[in-house]
């Protein structure tokens, strides 16, 4: 391999290595306690517990509901600015429902429809800047024989790469490609 392949493909994986960056504290819950997060009141027929298992490490947060009602865990954090989002694991079972919402002063942004499998949920952060933000993981169910979960974990902040990122990368794929085919030719 030339010394040329070796810097074009030193430098895509430079470009490829875009760090995520978070000031979640404790997000993926591994320190199988709810350290930097509150907790909504609990009772004997709501609890929220950090169980082994999830999507991301060893533990992960559960909310289990034996009856009608709600709870919620939650975290503030401060968000400077930039193309970022907050994503999370997130399902339900049972007869819960969640709602899981980002939010400062009076705009929130919230999703709603939960399913029974794990899956990666996005909230766009890119519209807040310089400010406390909020996120809340809340469960509830109806009726008084209902019964039901939620589970959360792997709560980060990523980075939303802009279009010009993508079009930059994009176009260095393709000089490597073509400078590493005509050295093979």
């Amino acid at each position: 391999m030339e010394m040329r392949q070796i810097v074009c493909l030193a430098g895509l994986g430079a470009l490829l290595a875009c760090p995520a960056w978070s000031d979640i504290i404790n997000g993926s819950f591994e320190t199988s306690d709810f350290t930097g997060w509150s907790v909504g009141a609990q009772s004997w027929y709501n609890e929220a517990l950090v169980v082994p298992g999830g999507t991301d490490g060893d533990w992960h947060a559960f909310i289990h509901l034996w009856s009608n009602g709600n709870l919620h865990v939650a975290q503030n954090f401060d968000f400077t600015a930039g193309p970022y989002a907050l994503a999370f694991d997130a399902w339900i079972e049972g007869d819960a429902h969640a709602v899981a919402s980002v939010w400062e002063h009076t705009t929130a942004q919230s999703v709603v429809d939960f399913g029974p499998t794990p899956t990666t949920y996005v909230l766009d952060l890119s519209r807040y800047s310089n400010q406390t933000l909020a996120f809340a993981f809340e469960v509830s169910t109806d009726r008084d024989t209902d019964e039901g979960a939620g589970h959360l974990d792997n709560v980060r902040i990523v980075e939303i790469p802009e279009p010009g990122t993508l079009m930059m990368l994009s176009f260095g794929l393709v000089t490597c490609a073509v400078r590493i085919r005509r050295s093979v030719l």
